[in-house]
């Protein structure tokens, strides 16, 4: 604990309880662990602690979203709450909110005196939902919570995107899955069935989906060399890679790469680039290639020519 709180009145027990839920606690959670109502102004004054709301206090290094779900008048959920926690998310431009279902006053997610005016509601989304609320006690959610409000509000491809992520990453259990897809509406249940933890990016999920969908035969993270592993291979013969939004190539990975590309083509496979835009934006052009490439290659290996005669 930092000194200055423990100078202002903070002692073990009060910071115990913050980090234990989240960086949030109540005005009556402090002055249960022993912390006076005066403390609490002093911590305040003194940026030990931030009143998002009237009655609560959060730690100021907890993440801004989590203050502004509290001040809105609920708990961080959905696509806010996986991107706070490290999950790949494909778009976390509103604030997801779980709040209780006879919740009716509700602030501003900037400034906690101000009721939410009709403009600013389309920056904020409500999850109604009295159970998780209950079970968290108005501090954050579980996992499996705040993804079970994920799954019944994004689409496939973000809800398996991010499902994804957590499994590769391992915060999510094959068991946690389980219990997940039990939670969830029966129309749901299908999409989860999709979610496989071998890609190593939101992209690559986007990526899988859309060739599920095309009827593409296609395998995922395939070591085709001793050491060398690609994302896809696309009916044996294409390897199809997908450069993540953080992809910057400098010389030296520039030159790697391009050994690389060379030493597939010598196995014998056909290797195609897409950007982390081209797959999220633009899928159209990525199948229409990926298709003509696969057309001509099987071609090929029908002993037929895949291109028309040259003519000058």
């Amino acid at each position: 604990m930092p000194l200055q709180g423990m100078l202002a009145g903070m002692n073990g027990d009060a910071y115990g309880f913050l980090l234990t839920h989240g960086g949030v606690a109540r005005r009556r959670d402090l002055e249960r662990c022993g912390v006076s109502g005066m403390s609490i102004a002093r911590m305040v004054q003194l940026g030990m602690l931030i009143r998002p709301r009237v009655g609560w206090y959060c730690l100021p290094d907890v993440d801004r979203r989590v203050i502004e779900a509290v001040r809105v008048g609920g708990v961080l959920t959905c696509v806010s709450a996986a991107a706070v926690d490290g999950l790949w998310v494909l778009d976390e431009e509103k604030l997801h909110v779980c709040v209780r279902g006879n919740g009716s006053v509700f602030r501003s997610r900037t400034d906690a005196t101000r009721y939410r005016a009709h403009d600013e509601r389309g920056d904020v989304v409500l999850h109604w939902d009295d159970q998780a609320w209950s079970t968290s006690g108005g501090y954050a959610l579980s996992r499996v919570a705040y993804l079970r409000h994920l799954v019944s509000c994004q689409s496939h491809r973000s809800v398996v995107s991010t499902l994804d992520s957590a499994l590769h990453r391992g915060v999510l259990s094959d068991r946690d899955l389980g219990e997940l897809r039990g939670s969830v509406p029966a129309v749901h249940r299908s999409i989860i069935d999709l979610v496989d933890g071998r890609a190593e990016s939101g992209v690559e999920s986007a990526a899988r989906l859309g060739f599920l969908a095309a009827g593409l035969p296609f395998e995922v993270q395939v070591v085709v060399s001793e050491g060398l592993r690609v994302d896809f291979v696309i009916d044996g013969v294409i390897v199809v890679e997908v450069d993540g939004s953080e992809f910057h190539s400098g010389h030296e990975a520039f030159v790697a790469d391009r050994k690389r590309d060379a030493f597939l083509n010598a196995l014998g496979y056909r290797v195609l680039h897409f950007t982390y835009a081209m797959v999220l934006f633009d899928w159209e052009t990525v199948l229409s290639t990926i298709i003509i490439v696969l057309r001509r290659e099987r071609a090929v290996r029908a002993g037929l020519s895949p291109l028309p005669p040259f003519r000058r």
